[in-house]
């Protein structure tokens, strides 16, 4: 019983965490936000998950994230070097997130997405949308 009730607190933590992380990131597509080219330079595996560690640049200025992403046997490895688009919150630039959707391969592929996401923002790189 003891086992049981131990999973379930452990997957209660879970969701409520996912759901948490999820609310955040559509916080930052809903409000005013900006696009760089983030690189992902480190990565930390648990059983249930995956963080990636990246840095992007705003106006010469540096910044770090981090991009959780849940789920058992998560991959890391293939991720480290690689740069995504970044969509950042104007207002607090270290709010950010890495949009795995959209990797830039050079400068003309970010400026591409840039200006294709100028009116109306890209998704948010989960299987449901925010709430509208």
């Amino acid at each position: 019983m003891k086992k049981i009730s131990l999973l379930f607190i452990l997957l209660l933590l879970f969701l409520t965490s996912c759901r948490k992380e999820k609310n955040r990131i559509c916080e930052i597509y809903d409000n005013e936000h900006g696009y760089a080219v983030g690189k992902i330079e480190s990565s930390i595996t648990v059983p249930t998950r995956v963080t990636y560690n990246y840095n992007f640049k705003i106006a010469g200025a540096s910044y770090s994230g981090k991009l959780k992403e849940y789920g058992i046997g998560q991959e890391d490895s293939k991720m480290i070097g690689r740069s995504y688009l970044v969509v950042y919150e104007t207002s607090n630039p270290e709010n950010s997130h890495l949009n795995t959707y959209y990797r830039i391969f050079e400068e003309s592929d970010f400026i591409e997405l840039a200006n294709q996401f100028e009116e109306e923002p890209p998704v948010p790189n989960w299987p449901e949308k925010c709430k509208n």
